[in-house]
Formats: C-alpha cells, sequence, structure tokens
C-alpha cells in the first residue's frame, strides 16, 4: 500500500505563506505505519489489555503518538476542560479503551514503497523528530528535571512542519532540497523562496490550529529562537574563552533555563549532524550541549551515542535508515539521495501542489535571508523572510518608497499589537528585543539590524545581534563606551530616533564614540534607543545597504515598531 495521502482531491492552484500552508495542512491526515497500527488493533482486542498497557505502544510511534494527543486534545476542549494534553499517558488516559478504538478503525496503514523516495523523506523526517525526542528526554533526566514526559511530546512534535510537508506536498520539498544541494541557499532562504515562509512557522501554526499545549506552541514559535551570536556565546563560555557581561550572563542563564531550550537544542542537533561525530557542526552543537548538561565534552559525547543507540533500537523502518542508526555509522563518503528522482517528481505532479516559481524572492531589502544570526536548524521566525513578493518600489531623484506589501503589513500590525497590548509568549526581555530585530529585518525590509545591548554598571555598549551583515562586519565586533559621546547621552535619556541622512550623518558620525563612528557605513543610517521603563537597555541599529536614501515610510515604521517594544518590556 502506497502512501494514501497520494488520492487526495485537486491541490490548490496557489499556496505561499503560513496561512494558506496551515489552511491546506491542518485537516489532512497522517497515515501510520502498517505494523505499529497492527499492533495497536492486537492490543485493544485482547481481553487482558490495560488502559495503561497502550503507553509505551503509542509512545513507540509518532505518528500515533500525534493521533491521539490532537483526539484527546479535542475531548478535553468538547467537555469544556481549559486544559492542555502533555504527555501521552495524559492523552491514552484521557481518551479510555473506546475512543482509542474506534480512532485506530480511522487510522490510515501505510507500508514503505522501497522505490519511493517521498516515503523515505517522510519517514526519514518523523524518525528525526523522534531522535531529538529522545535527546530531550535523556538530558532532561541526566539533569533530574521535572516534566519529562511533556517535554518529549514537545521535541517529537517540533519537526510536524516537515513531516506535513513532505506527506502532501513533496514536489515543494524536493524543490527545496535542490536550493540548498546544487544553489547552494541557506535553509530559511530556500524555504522562504519555495513556500512563501519557514517550515517552523508553518509547524507553529499548525500547533495552534490543533491547540497543542502552550510548551509545544512555545518551543515552535520563531519569536523565542535564540540567535546565532547567543549560542556562539554558549559554546566560547564552556570553552571558557567567552568575555561576558554581567547582563549577557544573565541573559544566558535565562535562556538555557527556560523550558523550550532543550527543546529546540535537541531537534537542532538532529537535524544538522549526521555521521559527522567530528565534524565541525557536530562539535559546535556538542560544546553548547555540554554546557546546557554542565558536565564535560567526553561524557556529553557519550550520552549523545547512547541516545542514538537507544532511539535506533526504539524506532526503526524497513528500507528507510533513520538518523539515529546514521549517527552510529562509521564516517562515509556515501550520501543518501536528497530529492526525487526525475521519474518520481513527473509521477507525483499530477497528486500535489506543485511550487510556484512567480513566487520566488527577489534580491531586495525586504527579502534578503537573516544568515548572521539564524540557528543552523531553526527555522524560522514568527515575521517569516521574503513572506511576499518583491515590495513595489518607485525612484526619483535616487530615493526608493517602500510600500509594504499586504502580508507584510498584516505581519507588522499583529507584531505592533503584540507589543502593545500583551503576548503570552513574551516573557523575556530578550523576547521582545528578538522579535523587534526580526521584525525590523523581515517585515519593515532593513538590510542590516543591529541590536546593541548596554551596559549599565560598565557603561558599555555591545552588539548582541546582528541581522543581515556579514561575519566578519566590525559593527558586529564593536565595543564602545557610553560617554562622554554627546550623542549617546541623548540616547540614554529617552526613546531617541537618530535618522543619520545627508548632513545630518557627518554630524552625528562626529558625536558617537570612535569604535561606533570606525563601523558605520558611508550611507543612511538610523538608530533608536530602546528603554524598559525608565531604563535604556538597547540601541536599534539599521540601514538598507545601498546608495540610496531611507525612504521617510520606513523611519516612520522603525520608529513606531521601536516605540510599540518599549510599551512591551515595560509592561515585563
Amino acid at each position: 500500500m502506497g502512501m494514501t495521502a497520494e488520492s487526495n482531491s485537486t491541490p490548490p492552484t496557489e499556496l505561499h505563506g503560513t496561512s494558506a500552508w496551515v489552511d491546506y495542512l491542518a485537516k489532512k491526515p497522517f497515515p501510520v505505519r502498517a505494523s505499529s497500527l497492527t499492533r495497536l488493533k492486537k492490543k485493544l482486542i485482547s481481553p487482558s489489555t490495560m488502559i495503561k498497557d497502550l503507553n509505551a505502544l503509542i509512545k513507540a510511534d509518532p505518528i500515533l503518538c500525534l493521533s491521539v494527543v490532537k483526539q484527546a486534545q479535542k475531548a478535553h476542549l468538547s467537555s469544556g476542560r481549559d486544559s492542555f494534553v502533555t504527555s501521552i499517558e495524559h492523552a491514552v488516559a484521557s481518551l479510555g479503551m473506546d475512543p482509542i478504538e474506534e480512532l485506530a478503525t480511522r487510522l490510515q496503514p501505510v507500508k514503505i514503497n522501497p522505490s519511493s523516495r517521498q516515503q523515505q523523506f517522510y519517514l526519514r523526517s518523523i524518525a528525526n523528530s523522534h531522535l531529538a525526542a529522545c535527546y530531550s528526554e535523556a538530558w532532561m533526566r541526566q539533569k533530574n528535571l521535572p516534566f519529562v514526559e511533556e517535554t518529549f511530546l514537545s521535541a517529537l512534535f517540533y519537526g510536524v512542519g516537515h513531516w506535513s510537508l513532505w506527506l502532501n506536498a513533496p514536489l515543494h520539498m524536493n524543490q527545496i532540497q535542490i536550493l540548498m544541494n546544487e544553489k547552494h541557499k541557506n535553509h530559511l532562504q530556500a524555504e522562504q523562496a519555495v513556500l512563501g515562509c519557514s517550515i517552523q512557522s508553518i509547524a507553529f501554526g499548525l500547533s495552534k490550529r490543533w491547540e497543542l499545549s502552550e510548551l509545544i506552541q512555545q518551543a515552535q514559535d520563531p519569536d523565542t529562537a535564540p540567535s546565532n551570536t547567543i549560542l556562539t556565546q554558549m559554546k566560547e563560555r564552556n570553552l571558557g574563552v567567552a568575555d561576558l557581561t554581567e547582563e549577557e550572563e544573565r541573559t544566558l542563564n535565562h535562556i538555557v533555563n527556560d523550558r523550550t531550550f532543550p527543546i529546540k537544542l535537541a531537534n537542532w542537533y538532529a537535524q544538522n549532524v549526521h555521521k559527522q561525530w567530528n565534524g565541525p557542526r557536530s562539535s559546535e552543537y556538542a560544546d553548547i550541549i555540554c554546557n546546557y548538561l554542565g558536565g564535560n565534552k567526553d561524557d556529553a559525547r557519550a550520552l549523545l551515542s547512547r541516545t542514538c543507540a537507544h532511539a535506533a533500537h526504539l524506532y526503526h523502518v524497513r528500507g528507510a535508515i533513520a538518523p539515529a542508526a546514521e549517527m552510529l555509522m562509521i564516517p562515509s563518503k556515501q550520501s543518501m539521495p536528497y530529492k526525487l528522482s526525475d521519474t518520481e517528481a513527473m509521477r507525483l505532479e499530477s497528486k500535489y501542489p506543485s511550487p510556484n516559481p512567480t513566487k520566488a524572492p527577489a534580491k531586495d531589502a525586504a527579502t534578503a535571508p537573516a544568515q548572521a544570526n539564524t540557528p543552523a536548524a531553526d527555522p524560522s521566525k514568527a515575521v517569516p523572510e521574503t513572506a511576499a513578493p518583491k515590495p513595489k518600489t518607485k525612484t526619483a531623484s535616487n530615493v526608493a518608497v517602500l510600500d509594504l506589501s499586504e502580508d507584510n503589513q498584516r505581519r507588522l500590525d499583529l507584531l505592533t499589537q503584540r507589543f502593545k497590548e500583551g503576548y503570552s509568549l513574551y516573557t523575556k526581555p530578550s523576547h521582545i528585543l528578538g522579535a523587534l530585530t526580526q521584525g525590523l529585518h523581515e517585515t519593515i525590509g532593513f538590510k542590516h539590524v543591529c541590536l546593541h545591548l548596554l551596559n549599565a554598571k560598565e557603561s558599555t555598549g555591545r552588539c548582541a545581534q546582528a541581522l543581515g551583515l556579514p561575519a566578519d562586519h566590525p559593527m558586529i565586533s564593536v565595543t564602545y563606551p557610553l560617554s562622554p559621546s554627546p550623542l549617546l547621552t541623548k540616547l540614554m535619556e529617552k526613546p531617541l530616533p537618530v535618522f543619520g541622512k545627508d548632513a545630518q550623518r557627518v554630524k552625528y558620525a562626529g558625536a558617537l564614540p570612535a569604535p561606533f563612528k570606525a563601523a558605520l557605513p558611508d550611507q543612511e543610517w538610523a538608530m533608536m534607543s530602546i528603554f524598559k521603563g525608565e531604563r535604556p537597555v538597547a540601541i536599534i541599529y539599521v540601514d538598507t545597504d545601498d546608495q540610496s536614501q531611507i525612504p521617510e515610510s520606513m523611519m516612520d515604521q522603525f520608529k513606531q515598531l521601536c516605540a510599540a517594544a518599549c510599551i512591551a518590556l515595560k509592561k515585563l
């Protein structure tokens, strides 16, 4: 039996952006491995089976997990219970034997077709999520932390966007793989070029639509993703070479102690490290994992290896090598196929939606990828890059006039509303500042955005996050004193926007500390101080990375979004 999804009705002709994808995917069924479904049905008809006997069987298959959890969550909502399903045991106990038996009759079985790469990629993405869930579970037990089962479930469902897309939009996923492996795009560029959004934003939208637990949604929310700068600081701290301020040390501790961190880290590691225990990517993440676990690197690697063996034993699919099994192999130059065969792609064209090449992002300020600080496997953010077609521009006297697309305007309005009215997932200043930098870069369209954190104790400023800048740009490494600069003194008094335009640019640059001045480009720029109540906490710097002037509309949006962020920080 092949994938049942192939028998779907005629797919929509256009799928672009998070909302369209969530609408399309949310009601699509997930077929279950025939062997798992057969074992479940045998258990259900056996008179000696008790409800608790189903827990381990269901937990062993990610699709069974998702199906049972979704059904249990529906039961909670229909009965008026204002609560979330937080574990497999909770879901099974909430449903009981009869509803699970009825669910089993509705689930569709699937047996892998060895010649179908689509099925292999689909099952492999599921196995990858299972490995991440096993990682997070092992780390939680190692640290003797509570809520182990809820963390396992959240890590398991983190990658549901990949499952759903390989199952229901394999041609889109195939195009993403081609862009990454043949055109050398990073995963965010490829995803947003093909989908109009990131895969993580789709997963976040699906979890909200299915009303899964708060922890699952918080982990998937792109706004809560730490930047590469933060991850680098964690690695350097573990190596003992980090030069961190007291504020940065607190920020790292907050991130590491956040309940979503092991969920994100486990998935990033599982998605990025295959057959390369000694590769650079593996080493970088091992340093971060070691920092999280609080032990030495050898112990961390030993735990990772044991977890891979455990995960490979628990979840295996004949005909598809799971990532957990790959990690146990010796390094090899032989690699698995990364895309569909031409024959299979042609066969699937009549059964699944096709990528729309007209939606590929244009190379302009509004669609530039945030490479410098995007975690390697973290997909997407709450305000996705290249979420819309290229904004319309007019040029007159070398002035670019930007009109935000309808989709980007909606995202900007939503972000501003969340800042002003509050948002349940913004629980720390870092969440708000991260969402601000991403909104300026990806929604309004500033090519370069730098977040400078201010250290009142040492009276210094330092770049903590940079989007769109190359790794060797001087703005990323700049550290400067806050006094006796007259311009920074004014910025420390109130949330003040500064527009480095024409002759004013020279004047303002002369009023900045020498390190900051040396990092400024020879073009228009803007910056604004960000306050938490009466205290300045950051300076946001932006520019467009070309010789055209910054439009007044962009400056207005810049000031309004920064002011809204100050309101959000004050409410914390």
